[in-house]
């Protein structure tokens, strides 16, 4: 009801959130539902990682990932556009864009997953920013799939640096040993199937931390989704 009670208040803009042409709602428009499947079409994506601009079953990003995580959906290429737009929803206060996302994710069959688990913010960041913008994308996929969003059973112990501008081995050593499981929190994981969800996967490093993480606590099998991958 609250909910309601403020999209009165503060309506969402009827756009979609991508190229930022009017709609009828808040939405990716068809248009650029065309435009991303004309290109994962001609430059291919990755079936293991969804890293686009190749054709094969795993590509350098994927090829060392563990047998335990089985692989990321990625719904776009990392373009300059995509960009635009989730600069916009993490970094300047425009967290109602995700909701744009629905219209695409209710037209995806939903993964054979037990939970959903977005990849946390350490607290100092999740105060600055105001939101976690990976536990909203997660909400509108648990609810459009009817899976329940575990938001609490991994944390970032460590304040890591951005990963923007920094190589494959620095991401990877920036991100080492950044996440844990509580103890009282490692039961509801056991022997399940998670679902991972960020924002984007450049190299993996953030994502192959944390289902590291997760298994080592004892879940058996992760999956994971971003908005978008490198190209």
């Amino acid at each position: 009801m609250w909910r309601e009670f403020l999209s009165i208040l503060f309506p969402n803009p009827s756009m979609c959130i991508l190229c930022e042409e009017r709609a009828e709602a808040l939405t990716i428009c068809a248009d650029c539902l065309a435009r991303y499947a004309r290109y994962a079409d001609g430059e291919g994506q990755c079936q293991r990682c969804g890293h686009f601009g190749t054709r094969a079953p795993v590509c350098d990003v994927c090829r060392d990932w563990p047998r335990y995580f089985l692989g990321n959906t990625a719904l776009f290429p990392y373009d300059d556009s995509v960009r635009e737009m989730i600069l916009r929803f993490k970094f300047h206060d425009e967290p109602w864009r995700v909701e744009g996302v629905a219209t695409v994710v209710e037209q995806m069959p939903a993964p054979a997953v037990s939970a959903i688990v977005p990849v946390p913010l350490h607290p100092a960041r999740l105060r600055e920013r105001g939101y976690n913008q990976s536990l909203l994308l997660a909400r509108v996929l648990g609810q459009a799939w009817q899976i329940p969003v575990l938001d609490t059973v991994l944390r970032r112990t460590v304040n890591t640096r951005h990963q923007v501008g920094l190589s494959r081995s620095e991401r990877q050593q920036n991100v080492a040993g950044a996440f844990s499981v509580p103890d009282a929190q490692r039961e509801k994981i056991s022997g399940q199937r998670l679902l991972l969800v960020d924002d984007v996967m450049t190299t993996g490093s953030t994502l192959l931390s944390c289902a590291r993480t997760l298994h080592s606590a004892g879940a058996k099998e992760i999956l994971s989704l971003t908005l978008a991958a490198g190209t």
